[in-house]
This record gives structure tokens, C-alpha cells and sequence, in this order.
């Protein structure tokens, strides 16, 4: 059977965008406190561990509340764009502060 409902699962999947969003105006500030080395490696270890989480979830939780199943998938998504915004943020970071010269558009394409 179905675990949770299509409006559920739709929720699920707007989760991923809505976490890089809510991530961005805070990514100034993180580029102030921490290092861009710091940003990519927090955000791509923060990133697996939500896609194991989001994997393992149903394991645990199982199907008997769609309801605690739903909002557990919906926060690994949320966290899992959350966490691909910081380290997209920083890898474009790192690409800006080398000097490229003739090379820069296709660098960044």
C-alpha cells in the first residue's frame, strides 16, 4: 500500500528547494565566520548524512503514521537543501577567488 498520500509526497519534494532558499540570505554571514573549506565540507557531510536519513527513514518509522513518516521526510529534505545551498555556496566561492583570466566563462559554464 501507499504510505503517505500524493499531496505528501509533493510536500516532500517542494522540501529540498524551500531549504536552499531559507538557507541563502544566511550564507553572507556563514563566508564571514567560517572558512569556504569549512562551508563545503559542512554542507556535503550535512547533505549525506540527510540522504542516508531520508533512505533509513521508512525503516523506522514505517508506515503506520503517515504523519510523523511525512514531516520525518519532509525535514531530511529540508535539511538535505539546506545543506547542498552551503556547499554549492562555497565551491562557487572557491571558483570566484581564483583568477581564471581568459578562462573564466568556460570555468563557471
Amino acid at each position: 500500500g501507499v504510505a503517505i498520500g500524493t499531496k505528501a509526497v509533493g510536500i516532500v519534494f517542494a522540501a529540498y528547494p524551500l531549504g536552499t532558499v531559507l538557507i541563502s540570505p544566511l550564507l553572507p554571514r556563514a563566508l564571514k565566520h567560517i572558512s569556504v573549506r569549512c562551508m563545503v565540507s559542512v554542507g556535503c557531510a550535512a547533505a549525506a548524512a540527510a540522504a542516508l536519513s531520508l533512505a533509513m527513514i521508512p525503516s523506522f518509522v514505517g508506515s503506520g503514521s503517515p504523519a510523523l513518516l511525512s514531516g520525518a521526510l519532509c525535514t531530511c529534505r529540508l535539511v538535505g537543501g539546506a545543506a547542498a545551498g552551503l556547499a554549492d555556496a562555497g565551491s562557487f566561492t572557491a571558483l570566484s577567488m581564483i583568477e581564471w583570466g581568459e578562462r573564466t566563462a568556460t570555468v563557471y559554464a
